[in-house]
């Protein structure tokens, strides 16, 4: 005998009259029963007899249990899990049996629905266990996972109703409105253990062990590989984990351009994995670091013992059975994701790279890396477009928090900088906004020339012609009158700035390109 949550009573066995209930049903043609298999949305076949079903999501394929004691509940569950991996994906179907039955059984009466007496009862109780759902969900801010069982009891109502589900509060929930999930949160918050990681002080930890680390293990080598491919890339863990030994392109003429290729498979929700790729350049280091990993893994699985499958470069010792139960046999020697995430905890591990902001060994994610990468990118001025093609979004909506905090990132130099060196900015590129001579005018320092003006003193500099150099010298002696007056002789970087202008705008006048 179970017990309740809410009383002490025990609860009966799962009551005959479901299985009754549902039988009839059936036999009736009312409803179908649960298929021994289906076809996926892909093309797969799922076997779907039995408590665990296998869902051919590739590399992410794993057993499927759950444990649903009353027989109507799990057959409106399962039949909903079918319709979303028919018309959705394989990936949708699975969701729907992990992530339903899991926020059911938070609820305080879902043992209830067992134990009850007819199907008046249960549908009272079904009613009861999702607003108490929705109650839990909202005090814990979580209130956005709540629409996955709505749409199952929505779903339920238009075609199962004789299963227990209420329409009229079918109704109510149709016209609720449910929040999406909460998207970049780690990002906005900086989150010293999952936002990006500091460019200043923890990347370059990351990057210094990589290059100094000699090893040529096998293990050892996997996890270089794991840092430099987030590191360079900055994709999700199953593009990584699903890029074979052949997606490595060499270079079509090594001799003038010795930058090698690499396919990386595009991941979609509702398509297949590897049927769609982008092609990306790599760096010699990267190239060749592919190439110590495909001789490892040669080394160890001799191409004649893994003929059979496709071989990955983060490869398996042995093949997984979940994916040899289904047709995706290409991917059996691909890597978990928590296989994956552990090279990238092991390699931190083994160099002791410590973070300076929290004192403790570096906290490591493929998502982190990720966040790190797309940050890097928004640093470096990148377009929204062109970097939501690089990691692999369809559209720009999901990478807009990276500009947010890019766009916080400048208010708070503004800030620190008093506004004074704005302005400045603002005239420094073809694409800045002019600044105000009579408010630079009016900010005075005798600090050190700030960037972009001690620019014009880098060997490296290359000015833009169309740019008003004119105004930035009118601008730069308003704000530090010891320029001109030579009020401070010590300053000799100062005096140079105004001479490079001088002879910058001279030199743009000889071309006709001066822009004053």
């Amino acid at each position: 005998m179970k017990m309740s949550l809410t009383n002490a009573k025990p609860l009966p066995q799962p009551a005959e009259w479901q299985v009754a209930h549902l039988d009839a049903l059936i036999e009736s043609g009312a409803t179908i029963p649960i298929p021994q298999s289906i076809i996926d949305r892909e093309g797969q076949m799922i076997v779907t007899s039995g408590n665990h079903w296998i869902f051919p999501t590739g590399a992410n394929t794993k057993y499927t249990n759950w444990k649903i004691d009353s027989p109507i509940l799990k057959y409106s569950i399962m039949s909903f899990s079918i319709n979303r991996a028919i018309r959705v994906s394989s990936h949708a179907g699975e969701m729907v049996l992990i992530e339903v039955p899991n926020l059911l059984k938070k609820a305080p009466s879902y043992e209830h629905l067992t134990a009850a007496p007819d199907l008046d009862s249960y549908r009272s109780t079904l009613v009861l266990v999702m607003q108490e759902l929705a109650d839990q969900l909202k005090r814990n801010k979580t209130y956005w996972r709540y629409w996955l069982p709505v749409a199952w009891f929505k779903w339920g109502a238009t075609r199962t109703a004789d299963l227990g589900f209420d329409q009229r509060f079918a109704q109510r929930v149709n016209s609720m409105r449910i929040p999406g999930g909460p998207k970049g949160v780690a990002v906005r918050s900086n989150d010293p253990l999952l936002g990006p990681l500091d460019h200043e002080l923890e990347r370059p930890l990351l990057q210094l062990a990589l290059h100094n680390d000699k090893s040529t293990e096998h293990r050892h080598l996997q996890q270089k590989l794991a840092i430099a491919l987030t590191l360079a890339l900055g994709r999700n863990s199953l593009s990584f984990r699903t890029l074979f030994e052949k997606d490595l392109r060499p270079s079509p003429n090594p001799i003038l351009d010795k930058n090698d290729s690499l396919s990386i498979p595009l991941i979609k929700k509702r398509g297949a994995p590897r049927t769609s790729f982008q092609t990306v350049m790599i760096t010699p280091f990267l190239s060749n670091l592919i190439r110590q990993v495909i001789k490892s893994n040669e080394e160890i699985f001799p191409a004649e013992d893994s003929a059979q499958y496709d071989r990955p470069l983060f490869m398996l010792r042995q093949p997984r059975r979940q994916v040899l139960e289904t047709n995706n046999h290409q991917f059996a020697l691909c890597f978990r994701s928590l296989d994956f995430n552990r090279l990238l905890v092991d390699f931190v591990r083994r160099h002791k790279i410590i973070s300076p902001i929290t004192g403790e060994l570096l906290h490591i994610t493929t998502r982190r890396m990720r966040y790190t990468f797309a940050t890097d990118m928004v640093d470096m001025g990148i377009s929204k477009a062109e970097l939501a093609v690089i990691l692999g979004h369809s559209d720009t909506q999901s990478i807009r928090v990276y500009y947010d905090i890019g766009s916080r990132i400048v208010s708070h130099l503004e800030n620190a900088a008093a506004g004074r060196i704005e302005p400045i900015l603002g005239m420094f590129g073809p694409c800045g906004k002019s600044g105000n001579d009579q408010d630079i005018s009016q900010k005075k320092s005798q600090k050190p020339l700030p960037v972009p003006l001690s620019c014009y003193l880098c060997p490296a500099f290359k000015p833009y012609a169309e740019v008003d150099h004119a105004r930035i010298l009118r601008a730069l002696e308003a704000a530090f009158p010891e320029i001109t007056t030579g009020a401070n002789n010590s300053n000799q970087d100062t005096i140079l700035v105004k001479e490079s202008i001088k002879r910058l705008i001279a030199s743009a006048k000889r071309r006709g390109s001066v822009n004053e």
